[in-house]
């Protein structure tokens, strides 16, 4: 196979990919995500809630009760973010991508990383 044959095989798998239902709404749902004004104000909180927590444990330790408080707010953020319907579609449709892209790598790409025979 030549370099040009194997370009135009790799260009077309791309293309393939990108038009791939599941990319596309994947890809949909990530615009969505990041124009969703509730998400974003809900992963502010969120960034703020870790920041606290971990100040809170690099002041306190682990068995502060300050500790504990930051954990349970940190926990219910999370719980908020996990919870909504549009990061719940995002995962949801994340991980058939990502199959995708582990059955790419396994026929594809996986037996490169063998080292050959006698080495």
């Amino acid at each position: 196979m030549s370099y040009a044959e194997l370009i135009t095989l790799a260009r077309d798998l791309k293309e393939a990919l990108e038009e791939d239902d599941r990319v596309v709404l994947l890809n949909q749902l990530d615009k969505q995500l990041s124009q969703n004004q509730t998400l974003l104000a809900l992963s502010e909180h969120y960034q703020r809630s870790q920041a606290n927590y971990q100040s809170m444990w690099e002041s306190y330790g682990d068995d502060s009760p300050h500790l504990l408080r930051a954990r349970a707010e940190l926990h219910q953020v999370k719980i908020q973010v996990d919870s909504h319907p549009l990061v719940r579609d995002y995962l949801k449709m994340y991980g058939q991508v990502r199959e995708i892209y582990s059955w790419i790598q396994l026929k594809i790409f996986s037996p490169f990383k063998s080292h050959p025979p006698g080495c």
